[in-house]
């Protein structure tokens, strides 16, 4: 089953995790990870929700006040479909980060290899979005989620062959 971390049952046996007390007997960076992960996700989700929405509330308020600049400037930029599109996509991307932070909380070892693939779709994206469009908040993103790409791949597995996340 190791094959699937990067990791032979010899090799696992032979390397072994930081030593020591941690939180939640997990180490820090795995701890910080999951904090990030969690709040990203929600932070996500909610405001996907909200976006989801948002269309038919600004239509609304439109509606009462039509001579109202903030809202027909909003109105103006946003159709029906593409409210929907974009609460969708931050809902799932939102709901998928949560369920990584849960999974590796609880130790699902599985959720080393569905964060490879979202963290490595997730940096690709960043990458190509960068090409297009280059900003420094945008660059410090994609450079935590290349982190945590790079934690995932060679960090993780030490700590689960550890007695503790076995």
């Amino acid at each position: 089953m190791w094959y699937l971390f990067g990791m032979s049952d010899e090799s696992c046996r032979t390397k072994s995790a930081d030593v020591g007390p941690h939180i939640f007997g997990r180490p820090p960076g795995l701890i910080a990870i999951i904090t990030y992960e969690a709040a990203l996700g929600l932070f996500q989700a909610v405001s996907g929700v909200l976006i989801f929405f948002s269309y038919r509330l600004i239509s609304g308020e439109l509606i009462e006040d039509p001579q109202d600049r903030f809202l027909n400037l909003l109105i103006s930029h946003f159709s029906y479909n593409s409210s929907i599109k974009l609460g969708a996509l931050l809902i799932v991307l939102g709901l998928t980060k949560l369920a990584l932070a849960v999974g590796l909380f609880f130790n699902a070892k599985v959720t080393r290899v569905i964060g490879l693939l979202f963290f490595g779709g997730v940096a690709v994206f960043g990458i190509y979005h960068l090409t297009l469009r280059f900003s420094a908040f945008e660059l410090f993103v994609l450079a935590i989620d290349m982190f945590i790409l790079w934690y995932f791949w060679r960090v993780l597995p030490k700590h689960y062959c550890d007695k503790g996340m076995a």
